[in-house]
């Protein structure tokens, strides 16, 4: 469960625009990082292009290499694997109002509310909120700077803490697309590297580019998502407490919260942001009927085990940690429900949030 939230985190950096010479991020420079910001978004909605993206994921005793095929013509983008084991490749094509990914060697689509506005580029959500990313981070503007794809600005983002990683997007001059992101740990090793080469722009993409074929007996499944949610509205939804963690990293506050549908499989997800770093918090609880099913004399299983031990002392909390290069995966093992908390922030700051996290009362054991 804990690779496939890590996947499944929606967490991309969104496109920053170029700027010439070199600034510092001061109390005077947030309006300037607005307009940068909104220039970017503006040239998304201008430009077609295709090429090949190389990912480089710089893990603890090894390097993992990915090739895709892109295509982008606004709102549509597909990324097709290039060379990939049958168990590992995929097709991932958004429309602007889903997310369709197909795995054929499983022979499945998944089905997704689109991520507008991001295009899988990158493995950081940069929110709207630029005061937030002020008060986190500095950052300088280089360029132009030589590249394969022509003149670039590089903008490098340099976080406030030590405790966060940093980041470098180089944005083609011309056309204002990130041909580059560089996403480094503390201590300056790179953790994850994206270049998009072999570009070329404003090809002719026909509509048969965006189309998604698949054999007639793949099966679809649908993930329902309902996003921007209060707290009040969650719990609503929940029918049930939402306990939230007392203690997060400094600087960072609840981005969003999303209610996800999977079959008969109800996710809650609360996103923290700090302006690029971001780490969410998925919560699961047990079916209640599974838990409620009754002894022959009539009692529960709970019941019977009251009876027997007297009141349940306060469960110790067990958290695994896996780690994937820069994002880590730490997995809570509670009574009755399971809380998996993913994001490019140090493992023991996962594991503050996760002791800090109140036990929920009236908890099924």
């Amino acid at each position: 469960m804990a690779v496939r939230l890590a996947r499944s985190l929606l967490s991309l950096v969104l496109l920053i625009g170029a700027l010439p010479g070199s600034i510092a991020a001061q109390d005077e420079d947030l309006s300037e990082l607005d307009r940068i910001l909104a220039e970017a978004r503006e040239a998304r909605t201008q430009v077609r292009y295709e090429g090949e993206q190389t990912v480089y994921a710089f893990l603890k005793d090894k390097t993992v290499v990915s090739r895709f095929q892109v295509r982008y013509a606004y709102p549509y983008f597909k990324r097709e694997s290039i060379g990939e084991r049958p168990e590992r490749s995929f097709v991932l094509l958004d429309d602007g109002s889903y997310r369709w990914r197909y795995l054929p060697y499983r022979k499945i689509v998944l089905k997704e509310p689109s991520r507008a506005g991001t295009d899988g580029f990158f493995p950081t959500d940069l929110p709207a909120n630029t005061a937030l990313i002020r008060q986190n981070y500095n950052f300088t503007v280089r360029g132009p700077v030589p590249a394969e794809s022509g003149d670039c600005h590089v903008i490098e983002f340099l976080p406030k803490w030590q405790d966060r990683p940093r980041r470098e997007i180089w944005l083609q001059g011309k056309w204002k697309i990130p041909v580059r992101v560089c996403v480094a740990f503390p201590d300056g090793r790179t953790s994850y590297m994206s270049e998009l080469r072999k570009l070329s722009w404003n090809p002719d993409l026909s509509p048969e580019t965006f189309q998604l074929r698949v054999p007639q007996d793949t099966r679809v499944y649908e993930i329902r998502e309902e996003g921007n949610l209060s707290l009040e509205q969650a719990r609503a939804l929940l029918g049930r407490p939402l306990p939230l963690p007392s203690q997060v990293p400094r600087g960072f506050s609840p981005f969003n919260i999303l209610l996800r549908v999977e079959g008969g499989s109800r996710r809650i997800q609360i996103v923290y942001a700090d302006g690029l770093a971001s780490f969410s918090m998925f919560q699961e609880w047990a079916d209640p009927g599974a838990e409620r099913s009754v002894r022959q004399d009539g009692a529960t299983r709970s019941e019977a085990a009251s009876r027997t031990s007297g009141p349940a002392a306060e469960p110790e909390v067990e958290a695994r940690v896996r780690q994937y290069g820069l994002m880590n995966v730490l997995t809570l093992g509670l009574p009755g429900r399971r809380t998996v908390f993913v994001g490019d922030v140090p493992e023991e700051k996962l594991r503050e949030a996760a002791q800090s996290l109140p036990q929920e009362p009236g908890t099924l054991r």
